[in-house]
C-alpha cells in the first residue's frame, strides 16, 4: 500500500542548509511514525546529509547530534532507507519547498495533498 503524507514547515531558526535538511528529515520520520507507517524510504537532495545518515561513525560537526537522533529514530520502523535523489528527480519535494517559501506556518496533508504535488508524485511513481 502506498501512502502520500506531506508536511510543510519553515525552520526560521536554522541558518545552515545541512541543519535544515537534517531537521526536515527528522520531522519527516516523526510524521511517518505518527501516521503509523512501518516501511519507508526517505529521499533527499542533499547528498552530504544522506551520506552522513547512512554512515554509522560519529559526526562531530554541528549537525552530528541531529544525525544521531535520526539514526536512533530509525528503530521505530520495520524498514527505513535513506536515498539521495537529485533535485530534478524529486519534483514533488521541490514543489513543496517552493510552496513553503510562500507560507508562514506548518501544514500537513495525508492522502489529500495539493493537486499539483499529487500530480508530480504520480509522475514520480510511474518512473519506479
Amino acid at each position: 500500500m502506498r501512502s502520500l503524507g506531506l508536511k510543510l514547515g519553515i525552520f526560521k531558526y536554522l541558518q545552515e542548509i545541512f541543519s535544515a535538511e537534517a531537521e526536515a528529515i527528522f520531522q519527516g520520520l516523526e510524521f511517518a511514525r505518527d501516521l503509523g507507517l512501518h516501511r519507508i524510504i526517505v529521499e533527499g537532495d542533499n547528498k552530504g546529509v544522506i551520506v552522513k545518515i547512512n554512515d554509522q561513525s560519529l559526526d562531530f560537526l554541528e549537525i552530528g547530534p541531529k544525525i544521531r537522533d535520526i539514526q536512533i529514530f530509525v528503530g521505530f520502523f520495520t524498514s527505513c532507507a535513506f536515498q539521495f535523489i537529485g533535485r530534478n528527480g524529486n519534483q514533488p519535494a521541490h514543489a513543496l519547498a517552493t510552496e513553503g517559501l510562500k507560507s508562514s506556518g506548518s501544514r500537513f496533508w495525508v492522502d489529500d495533498a495539493a493537486a499539483k504535488i499529487q500530480t508530480l508524485a504520480a509522475q514520480d511513481r510511474r518512473l519506479l
